[in-house]
């Protein structure tokens, strides 16, 4: 116990009791958060430009034969370089992921975008695809693969959150010549 004072008068404060004041206050953050900040709209749930490195992507998901090669991080793009040679798929595609579950919420509506660019001659296709950690409420953008101008473009894709609150963005590309560029990706609340 403690004696602290305020205004003048003497207060005794228990040292256990607040310490664990603060360790019960975090379900109550998280009780807050669900039930009143799910509520908000046009909120920015993620947003990435690669800037400062890596904020916790997969990259090379599936198996690379070249993995310093064909997906890394660099003057602030996720960049994919890959040729047939170079990924072990037999479908000569691979992936680079991120899961995210603050600001997801079921039954919310999410709109994710990235901007995406490739070189000059590039063959690579890409898409982006999105679903819930589970494989559930899956949506893809373009369908099927394609290739990028040399101008960045935006990509969307809708995604109603799901009973697990949590979504996974994958940018998935497949094997070709040049290179892709990825140098944003944003979540947003809708």
């Amino acid at each position: 116990k403690s004696i602290y004072y305020f205004f003048y008068y003497p207060v005794t404060v228990n040292l256990l009791q607040i310490s664990l004041l603060k360790i019960q206050g975090i379900p109550l953050y998280k009780l807050i958060d669900r039930a009143l900040l799910s509520r908000k709209k046009r909120e920015v749930v993620f947003d990435d430009s690669f800037e400062f490195g890596n904020k916790g992507w997969h990259l090379n998901y599936r198996d690379s034969n070249n993995s310093d090669k064909t997906c890394r991080i660099e003057q602030s793009s996720i960049v994919f370089e890959a040729n047939d040679s170079d990924l072990a798929d037999p479908k000569k595609e691979n992936v680079s992921y991120i899961d995210l579950s603050n600001g997801i919420y079921k039954d919310s509506k999410y709109e994710i975008s990235c901007w995406v660019k490739s070189s000059d001659n590039t063959t690579m296709g890409f898409k982006l695809w999105v679903h819930d950690t589970k494989g559930r409420g899956e949506m893809k953008f373009p369908a099927n693969f394609y290739t990028p101008g040399s101008t960045p473009e935006e990509i969307k894709v809708g995604f109603i959150g799901t009973e697990s609150q949590a979504l996974r963005i994958h940018l998935h590309y497949k094997a070709g010549n040049g290179k892709l560029f990825v140098s944003k990706v944003v979540v947003v609340k809708v």
